[in-house]
């Protein structure tokens, strides 16, 4: 649900300009403030969608409150629409210097109100699309990473395992009366000892939960 924040400290303006926001959709919700430091209060727990402040306010104007709205967790990017009168001119620079995102000339022009309003919520709503697949990206690329790792370690104990094996095969096969075998009896796959060789250490590695039985037979 689209959160609208309205700040005036003219009761009438405000009520103008919330109806005015709620009658943009049903599932917008608008809170309205009458003190600027009040809505930068709820601001820091809070973030809105959408700010329409007024320009000319007690103790603090628009500019410094887009200032310190600006400074608010998560708020850098929230649209800011601040109303003024036509001839302040110098007023609108120093809001857009302080982060205003758009101006309305007061009075409001209801249909011009509404089209920027929607403008900008969707292009608030488009960002937030952007940001939450930005962050999809990240996860995927963290999880395969950790996988990567996970893959690597495996590889790396498959490989230990091998190399474990290879002393074993150095050992010299005695026949039933202690003697040495001969090298022909030693290799009963029919290959020769680089053959035999391979297929111990390719059985290791198929087999990483159990010993080759050639292997066992030498511990």
């Amino acid at each position: 649900m689209p959160i609208i924040a309205v700040v005036d400290d003219r009761v009438t303006n405000r009520n103008v300009l919330a109806k005015l926001a709620s009658s943009l959709s049903d599932d917008i919700a608008v809170r309205a403030f009458a003190d600027p430091q009040a809505a930068l209060d709820w601001a820091a727990d809070n973030t809105p969608d959408m700010v329409i402040t007024d320009y000319k306010m007690p103790k603090l104007d628009g500019a410094e409150f887009v200032r310190q709205f600006r400074k608010q967790p998560h708020c850098f990017d929230v649209p800011v629409i601040v109303v003024t009168v036509y001839e302040d001119r110098d007023f609108r620079y120093q809001a857009l210097e302080a982060g205003a995102t758009d101006f309305l000339i007061s009075p409001v022009d209801h249909h011009e109100f509404r089209t920027r309003v929607r403008n900008l919520l969707t292009l608030r709503r488009q960002q937030e699309i952007i940001r939450k697949r930005a962050l999809t990206l990240e996860e995927k690329l963290v999880l395969t990473n950790r996988l990567r790792l996970e893959e690597m370690q495996e590889s790396r104990e498959m490989l230990s395992r091998v190399i474990d094996a290879v002393p074993i095969l150095r050992r010299p096969m005695r026949d039933s009366n202690g003697a040495n075998a001969p090298f022909e009896n030693r290799d009963r796959s029919g290959g020769d000892r680089i053959s035999w060789r391979r297929n111990v250490a390719r059985d290791a590695i198929l087999n990483p939960g159990r010993r080759n039985p050639v292997c066992r037979r030498f511990l």
